[in-house]
């Protein structure tokens, strides 16, 4: 008998529409309507959904690990910078996640750490580090 330690491949799907005079496209999701287009007026940009979710993942990540490692903080916030190739179809190329950590007695080794911990276990990074640099950095505030 050979046990597999592989876990199964999770399938999901999202329902996009766009009609013919539609300037993006929606679907509808629990949390309310996405609209998303090539043009600001009309929806979320394509790489500010990108980078959202890059964000959403390892700033929720990073929260639990801060939790679980009993580290007391107040406050995460995550500044982005977003470097494009305009010479290659305006591709992103790197995302700087910058976290700033707002707390007391917090040692820079223990949120180092746990930002290694968070960049391995955020399966939005994870998805896309063979096509885009993502590193990070950090500064802690009192």
């Amino acid at each position: 008998m050979v046990l597999s330690t592989r876990k199964e491949i999770i399938m999901m799907s999202l329902n996009f529409e766009m009609h013919r005079d539609d300037l993006g496209l929606k679907t509808d999701l629990n949390f309310g309507t996405l609209q998303v287009s090539g043009d600001s007026l009309y929806g979320y940009l394509p790489y500010e959904l990108l980078v959202a979710s890059i964000v959403g993942c390892s700033g929720g990540i990073l929260r639990k690990v801060l939790i679980n490692r009993r580290i007391n903080f107040s406050d995460i916030k995550i500044d982005t910078r977003i470097r494009r190739d305009d010479l290659d179809v305006n591709k992103i190329v790197e995302i700087h996640l910058h976290f700033i950590i707002k707390g007391k007695d917090i040692e820079g080794q223990h949120i180092q750490n746990a930002l290694l911990m968070t960049m391995r276990n955020c399966s939005m990074v994870q998805s896309v580090k063979d096509n885009i640099k993502v590193y990070d950095s950090f500064e802690i505030e009192l």
